[in-house]
């Protein structure tokens, strides 16, 4: 079996059409610059991002290898995942992958392995960390999956990294 690839423009051009009830006359290339951080903070590795259902009555796990890894912003308000397979099966959460992106749901907690030397003789052997957003009050972050190129992001939320001991200078982790 041959497969043809689609002509995209051909499909605008018929969709455009549609919209405005005539041949489009022209084709415009839209440019937008987009601000992207040159660096991150990396937190550690993802071992499971956690999310509520549609109303919110139960929790859908996704499990990931330490390759996906958990970043921050180095102002530390936002957090992301980067790298590795951030593949996921959205009909659990009730979402079809007809959208280029969909949203899965609120992030109840997130699983991370790390280190934390600053911390207790327990803390500084690497080890499962388990943040539950909104714990300390607040909400925990929107979940989105990007089904073009596999990619889950984290939009709002009320947490943030503090530096919040030895005078401000070490983090004890997320906080809501």
């Amino acid at each position: 079996m041959v497969r043809r690839k689609r002509n995209p423009l051909a499909a605008a051009e018929q969709l455009s059409e549609a919209w405005h009830g005539r041949k489009p006359q022209k084709v415009t290339v839209l440019d937008e610059e987009l601000h992207v951080h040159s660096k991150l903070v990396d937190l550690g590795g993802m071992e499971c991002l956690e999310i509520c259902d549609e109303n919110e009555r139960y929790v859908i796990p996704i499990k990931f290898g330490h390759d996906v890894r958990l970043c921050s912003s180095e102002d530390g308000k936002q957090l992301y995942l980067m790298g590795g397979n951030q593949e996921v099966d959205v009909k659990p959460f009730g979402v079809e992958m007809d959208k280029d992106s969909v949203v899965l749901g609120r992030a109840h907690a997130i699983t991370y392995y790390t280190a934390k030397m600053h911390l207790g003789r327990e803390d500084k052997k690497p080890g499962p960390y388990r943040h539950v957003f909104g714990e300390e009050g607040g909400v925990g972050p929107m979940v989105t999956y990007d089904c073009l190129n596999s990619l889950i992001s984290l939009h709002g939320g009320t947490y943030e990294i503090k530096r919040d001991m030895d005078g401000g200078k070490y983090s004890a982790g997320i906080r809501n």
